[in-house]
């Protein structure tokens, strides 16, 4: 299984879907919700609340469920997913950022590939 991103993934996601079968590809557009996630059956695809993904994915981390290789070879993907940093918007409302010139990219493929674990084995709770 695939998970990508809706938004600016959306044509390689079709591209996916076409080699590999719609069933095996989902697309997850991060939007800012009151849910965390949640099947948005028009568009095809999850509707999620970015800061809320982005917390439970941390979460996770924090209690060592993901396996990663050595340092050396993983320092590389700490670095982007230490490159997000929390704020609060002018609303009040917590948010994560990143810097323009510092990506995120593996984080948010980490996220993406640990949504697609989690369709597939049908838990989709999150803590809000």
């Amino acid at each position: 299984m695939v998970c990508g991103d809706a938004g600016e993934g959306a044509l390689a996601n079709a591209m996916l879907r076409e080699k590999l079968g719609a069933h095996r590809v989902i697309q997850v557009r991060y939007m800012s919700l009151s849910r965390p996630i949640e099947w948005n059956a028009a568009a095809l695809c999850y509707h999620a609340d970015r800061t809320t993904l982005i917390d439970n994915y941390a979460r996770y981390l924090k209690h060592q469920l993901a396996v990663f290789p050595r340092l050396p070879q993983a320092q590389p993907a700490f670095d982007d997913i230490l490159n997000e940093y929390e704020e609060v918007t002018l609303l009040g409302r917590r948010v994560w950022r990143h810097s323009p010139t510092k990506p995120d990219d593996c984080l948010h493929s980490q996220i993406f590939g640990w949504i697609a674990w989690r369709v597939l084995t049908g838990d989709l709770r999150f803590y809000q």
